[in-house]
């Protein structure tokens, strides 16, 4: 009776670790999630042989939806940010490559965090030249449905305005 006790147990910690393992791999940390966004931002490729000064918001809606809350994905298509890149590397020709990305959070709540970064960047352009460069801004992280959106941002475009 006692061993057969002792499987039950086992079992239920068996399955209680796998329900934990798989729900924190489904939904990231509120860092993990911030840095993907930004990696995922600043490594965009332009064809120049089909680029559009338009915007395709159902690709936009595809590929970053999945970051935002509602609110935080119209912000993001209002202000435009993947304009402005693709248009400088279409314009420009470089192709880009994040070096690192530095977070730092600014605030640190059960349902709400707020992480300033830093991407370093690296620009190669189409005659060989390379120069690095740094970006930053913020991301504002609200906890929805037990998992990590981004409700707000500032993706820094500095270098990309010129």
């Amino acid at each position: 009776m006692k061993k057969r006790n002792n499987k039950i147990v086992l079992g239920l910690i068996l399955v209680i670790a796998l329900v934990y393992i798989i729900s924190t791999g489904i939904n990231p940390s509120a860092d993990k999630l911030a840095k993907d966004f930004i990696k995922d931002f600043y490594q965009v490729k332009v064809d120049s042989e089909t680029y559009q000064a338009s915007i395709d918001l159902e690709g936009l809606k595809d590929h970053y939806g999945p970051y935002f809350t509602e609110n935080g994905f119209d912000d993001f298509i209002m202000d435009r940010p993947m304009v402005a890149i693709e248009r400088s590397l279409f314009l420009r020709k470089f192709k880009m490559e994040v070096l690192s990305i530095d977070l730092e959070a600014s605030l640190k709540e059960e349902d709400h965090e707020v992480y300033n970064y830093r991407a370093e960047l690296k620009l190669t352009y189409d005659d060989g030249q390379e120069e690095n460069i740094t970006e930053s801004g913020y991301v504002n992280m609200l906890k929805v449905n037990n998992g990590w959106k981004i409700d707000k941002s500032r993706i820094g475009l500095n270098h990309f305005m010129e």
